[in-house]
């Protein structure tokens, strides 16, 4: 195991020109390779009186939810633990659920059956982008541990059931914060996970199942007594409420080594996306019955900033089927050998082509080399008077050229990211009166971003390529942001209240100068995505279909922080849950009214933390949140 240290730590998306989060000299960080170094790490820290200890993965949450601003306790970096275990899968089984798996029928070529499964064992640093790729086997490295059955319908390539818009997070670092896609009836990512190795106070092991693996085999997956003499000495747990509590537990219940995924046959995706207007789209989504709900997946972006023009709001709707992934795949899916194998956590999306303007932009330097050349590049790109006039009227060519100028000069004097950049032409020109091109901008960039999808034309590709959307070569665009994420009843009016009652006006006001006193800039976008209920006990998507939806904008726009904080207001305030893994301010209160499973949730963590100091896994945020024994 690699020794510990104390060097500085940050989050993914925390903007490196802010003080350091935990600076150098303040706690500790372990780096685990194997079980045992966990466990050795876990008990150590509990027998040191009052020093606390967090998991942690990718370094993507926006929140604090691995630790606050300099925390003075051990973080454990879960990315040295990422390989796929064969010591439980299959061998462990009982023997009603293995008889279910290897029962199953073997795979059409040109069908898909969803209702098809597989188990797969991986610990939990794995990321998500090294776990479909190891699915679809494209890593030989790391065979399925089903292979040793030998059994036809458990053979090909096998996929997860859904996913979010990115892989590189690790797969139980997004699980346990609640991440989730946009597949309408299908459950978050956390629902995939079927037993958890977890370590707990004291180096304490558990592993934690459900009572009752499937409708169809109404009892537990593993064989106690196998397990025993596979693992050694642990307690065995198999109980729905341990489960599904261990399912979103956001590090607070111990440290999870490892976990068993249900996954399904691999499969593609046909996806088709369209520019319409929100007024036009808010209507069709207060309908159950509406063809926006016909598909698998359905997403609406909105832009909270008004065209200059009609004052209304334009809107990108995506939607998109499961298809079979036929062998050998079409040779026009590139997504592949684009994303998987070598390829993973490496390349571009399958949106971006490598020579495009958005991939060359993205993958320069953190400081402009030239801040002239590219400034100016860039305003003329994306916004020209010429493509602004549409937006907002002959005005543009008034003002735009001293415009231009004006922010050339900004940046000569102070290089910046691209996204720095970015950023600061908004304040610039909410700042000097020019407000009113905002929209224009937004407008602009939020069409170059979605771009029509058209229904004779449809994307596609195999099923992770079209949802992983992150752009893992990008070094300057995506990374500085900052967001929340809100979740209500689908099945009311709510999610589409809160754009109209809260984001649209909320916005404005911003821009004006009511929200804060001073006129602040925002940039950036509202998703709303939609999907089935979780078994999790605090997951946010309590509700059979659940509509979620995300606010993003730029770190260094100067109003993003004000919005977003009012916005998790109002959004607390009309009965929504709040993302874990987002921006968040979470008290027990909050935290109490969101969830009527919130004190089983806490009497698992009183069981699981007994033996032990039942604050090894506490902090400022769990604290705060409620997150602790009753």
């Amino acid at each position: 195991m690699r020794p510990p240290d104390s060097v500085a730590w940050t989050r993914k998306h925390d903007d490196r020109l802010d003080p350091v989060f935990i600076p150098a000299g303040i706690g500790l960080r372990y780096y685990p390779e194997s079980l045992r170094d966990l466990v050795q790490i876990v008990a150590g820290a509990d027998q040191a009186a009052g020093v606390a200890i967090r998991p942690c993965g990718s370094h993507w949450a926006l929140s604090d939810a691995v630790a606050e601003p300099g925390f003075p306790g051990a973080i454990v970096e879960t990315h040295g633990l990422n390989r796929t275990l064969y010591d439980v899968i299959p061998s462990c089984l009982r023997t009603a659920v293995r008889a279910d798996l290897v029962g199953q029928s073997p795979a059409t070529d040109g069908q898909w059956d969803e209702g098809a499964y597989n188990l797969y064992h991986v610990e939990a640093g794995t990321r998500i982008y090294e776990l479909y790729s190891r699915l679809d086997r494209q890593d030989p490295a790391w065979p399925f541990p089903t292979d040793s059955l030998d059994i036809p319908a458990l053979g090909g390539s096998w996929a997860p059931p859904t996913l979010g818009g990115a892989g590189g997070q690790t797969i139980v670092g997004a699980a346990t914060t609640s991440t989730h896609g946009g597949d309408l009836n299908h459950p978050p990512i956390a629902d995939m996970i079927q037993a958890v190795h977890l370590v707990g106070a004291g180096g304490r092991q558990f592993w934690v199942e459900r009572a009752r693996f499937s409708a169809r085999v109404p009892a537990p997956m593993s064989d106690a007594g196998k397990l025993a003499q596979v693992l050694g000495p642990l307690e065995i747990i198999q109980d729905d409420d341990a489960l599904n509590a261990c399912l979103v537990s956001v590090g607070r219940l111990g440290i999870i080594y490892s976990v068993v995924l249900k996954v399904v046959r691999q499969y593609g995706r046909r996806q088709t996306r369209h520019r319409r207007e929100w007024d036009e789209v808010q209507r069709e989504l207060l309908d159950p019955n509406s063809p926006l709900f016909s598909k698998r997946f359905l997403q609406v972006v909105v832009n909270p900033l008004p065209r200059f023009k009609d004052r209304r709001h334009s809107c990108w709707v995506s939607q998109a089927v499961a298809i079979p992934a036929r062998d050998p795949l079409p040779a026009s899916w590139r997504g592949r050998a684009q994303r998987a194998g070598a390829g993973a956590g490496v390349n571009p999306s399958i949106d971006h082509k490598p020579g495009d303007l958005y991939t060359v932009i993205c993958r320069s330097h953190a400081d402009f080399a030239e801040p002239f050349a590219v400034c100016l590049g860039l305003l003329r790109d994306l916004a020209p008077a010429a493509r602004l006039v549409p937006f907002v009227g002959i005005r543009a060519n008034r003002e735009i050229d001293e415009i231009i100028v004006e922010l050339v000069n900004l940046s000569r004097a102070d290089p910046m990211s691209v996204g720095d950049f970015v950023a600061n032409v908004c304040n610039f020109l909410v700042d000097e009166g020019h407000a009113w091109l905002l929209p224009a901008i937004m407008e602009a960039f939020l069409e170059f971003g979605q771009g029509d999808i058209p229904d004779e034309r449809p994307a596609e590709d195999i099923s992770y390529a079209m949802l992983d959307g992150w752009d893992y070569s990008d070094r300057d665009c995506i990374t500085n942001a900052d967001s929340i994420e809100v979740a209500f009843d689908a099945g009311t009016d709510l999610g589409v209240r809160f754009i109209n009652e809260s984001l649209i006006p909320r916005t404005n006001q911003l821009v004006d100068g009511k929200l804060t006193g001073k006129p602040m800039a925002f940039g950036g976008y509202a998703s709303m995505r939609f999907t089935g209920r979780t078994e999790a006990l605090i997951g946010i998507q309590k509700w059979d279909r659940t509509c979620v939806i995300e606010v993003a904008g730029l770190r260094e726009l100067s109003g993003i922080g004000p919005l977003l904080d009012q916005l998790e207001s109002d959004a607390k305030t009309m009965g929504a849950t709040v993302h874990w893994g987002q921006r968040n301010q979470m008290t027990r209160a909050d935290v109490d009214a969101m969830y009527s499973g919130i004190e089983r949730w806490r009497g698992v963590l009183a069981r699981l933390s007994s033996g032990g100091d039942p604050q090894t896994f506490s902090s400022a945020y769990t604290r705060a949140a409620g997150l602790e024994p009753p």
